[in-house]
């Protein structure tokens, strides 16, 4: 059964801006290859766009996109939920007001407003039968709303989403490197490193499936690195696929012997070997690693991503000293504002540690999101949840993602709010649902 909607209740000084419509586009882009990770594969892009449109007092009009990405092994969050409960979502935000010539008290009521549709997510009755645990429900439908909440002051303000979000602490976002699909072979690593670009950090790898072949793998990619880029990183994503400290140090001891045999001497980042709900096992874990590192000409890094959905768990880890880097993803944290927190708050507490924005599949238009949050975070030390998106039959943003010439650090946003618009007639043949509402009727199409 779904929950009754109520009018969120926001105190505005005035009402020069009023949302007067959302639109809610179901998608699925077909992948020009499947992508794989240690749990599960995926062919499509599938998402909801949320389009927000607002109008002032002297009829100037304004509008917000965001991309609603649900995932079931990230978010625990399936369409089937996340459809349903956008539409109900979306009646809570007709009418709402902005001033539009105080952004500070605007974007307070953009924290108002999610604070009222996070209550409301937190109270519905999810139909998937693994739902997250108690708090973290609708994650990425939350953040598709956030997203295009701040995008709308953005062209409310003809300003650059960052600059709506928070204080902008650098000029420019690079990519760090690639991510490979899980079932790499030997060969096609050592052409990852050799396509690496001179700028790339670091080549990442998705693992966790056959140990035998993946460590053969990790030879041939060190080898390659050792001969061609020993300045190059390798970044590992086991997706929880070790499960418990013991058999993550037992993998890492014979990774940790196999980078010993091959001379190299970089760093090795390992990305959720354990358990997401495990704190303590990374904790083990990243011991005994910061152990090794005392010995070795190299170091193995811990990275907590599963473990990681917002400010709370940023403090449990944090408590635990338990591991070395975090990975922010902006759909587990329900948007871009509880992102920043995060990352504050490790800016505060936690200066070594380092921060990387990942990502899910998605067009540019949700790419368009962690692009904007990375110019605002206290530290970025890695990105590559913000790529163009070659890997989609179609891009559905009018304004694509690019790289600046010759390197790969991303063109910043020439227009304002997102940076992009949504490209209707591309999108077209990709639509599977559309329900939209207006405040002159307040009434739904579907």
């Amino acid at each position: 059964m779904l929950l009754m909607c109520a009018q969120l209740s926001v105190h505005v000084s005035a009402s020069a801006w009023t949302i007067t419509g959302v639109e809610l586009i179901e998608y699925k882009i077909p992948r020009t290859s499947v992508f794989r990770t240690a749990k599960g594969s995926s062919s499509v892009t599938p998402g909801i766009f949320v389009v927000l449109s607002a109008s002032s007092a002297n009829g100037q009009a304004a509008e917000g996109v965001g991309d609603m990405l649900p995932r079931k092994n990230v978010t625990n969050e399936p369409m089937s939920d996340a459809w349903p409960a956008a539409q109900q979502m979306a009646e809570l935000l007709i009418d709402v007001s902005f001033s539009g010539d105080d952004l500070v008290a605007d974007r307070a009521t953009v924290v108002e407003l999610m604070a009222g549709l996070k209550k409301f997510a937190n109270a519905y009755r999810l139909s998937y039968s693994k739902p997250p645990t108690k708090g973290r429900e609708l994650r990425a439908t939350l953040c598709g709303f956030d997203v295009a909440l701040l995008a709308l002051l953005g062209d409310i303000y003809d300003k650059p989403l960052h600059e709506v979000l928070g204080e902008t602490r650098r000029d420019s976002v690079r990519i760090a490197g690639v991510t490979k699909s899980l079932g790499l072979s030997s060969s096609d690593a050592q052409k990852a490193v050799a396509k690496a670009h001179a700028e790339h950090r670091c080549v990442r790898l998705k693992i966790g499936g056959d140990e035998e072949a993946e460590l053969g793998m990790l030879r041939a990619t060190a080898l390659a690195i050792v001969g061609m880029r020993p300045d190059l990183e390798i970044f590992v994503d086991v997706n929880q696929g070790w499960k418990d400290a013991s058999h993550a140090l037992e993998a890492l001891g014979q990774i940790r012997e196999m980078l010993r045999e091959t001379n190299y001497q970089g760093r090795f980042i390992c990305e959720q070997p354990t358990r997401e709900d495990d704190f303590e096992a990374l904790a083990e874990v990243t011991r005994h690693t910061r152990q090794w590192a005392q010995e070795d000409p190299f170091e193995i890094l811990i990275m907590a991503d599963e473990s990681v959905w917002d400010l709370e768990d940023v403090r449990k880890l944090v408590a635990l000293d338990a591991v070395d880097q975090i990975n922010i993803k902006i759909q587990k944290a329900g948007g871009l504002m509880e992102s920043l927190r995060m990352a504050e708050y490790l800016h505060e507490k936690k200066t070594d540690w380092e921060v990387y924005v990942g990502g899910v599949l998605m067009s540019d238009v949700g790419a368009w999101a962690n692009h904007q949050l990375g110019y605002c975070l206290p530290r970025l030390d890695y990105m590559t949840g913000a790529v163009p998106r070659r890997a989609i039959t179609v891009n559905p943003a009018t304004n694509p993602l690019l790289y600046r010439r010759g390197t790969r650090t991303l063109v910043g946003p020439n227009a304002s709010g997102l940076g992009t618009g949504l490209d209707r007639e591309a999108l077209e043949p990709f639509v599977l649902n559309f329900h939209q509402i207006t405040t002159n009727s307040n009434e739904s199409e579907n």
